[in-house]
């Protein structure tokens, strides 16, 4: 019993020392601020680019969606505003994909 606690203490020290010492590490260095970016979808004004939406979904439908299920969202979302703005002819073009 007094070995397992030896080395766990063993064990807390050494990680204690371990995070001590990186800690110090990254202070000793001066790290450059990345700029600050304004995004056209920061805010709670902020909007998305309609091409980007439909890129991005191109991309799961594509690559994504072999392993990963969208079952939270509807067709009819696809079309509504806010969203990618896929027209009605493609949405139920690519609705007639799915089998049900």
């Amino acid at each position: 019993m007094k070995l397992i606690s030896s080395l766990s203490t063993r064990l807390a020290i050494a990680s204690l020392a371990t995070v001590i010492a990186t800690g110090a590490a990254f202070a000793a260095g001066t790290a450059a601020t990345p700029p600050r970016n304004d995004w056209s979808f920061s805010g709670p004004f902020g909007k998305y680019d309609e091409t980007q939406l439909q890129r991005g979904f191109k991309v799961f439908h594509e690559v994504c969606s072999s392993c990963h299920s969208m079952n939270k969202l509807a067709f009819r979302n696809l079309s509504q505003e806010g969203g990618p703005g896929f027209s009605e002819a493609q949405v139920k073009a690519l609705a007639a994909t799915y089998k049900v």
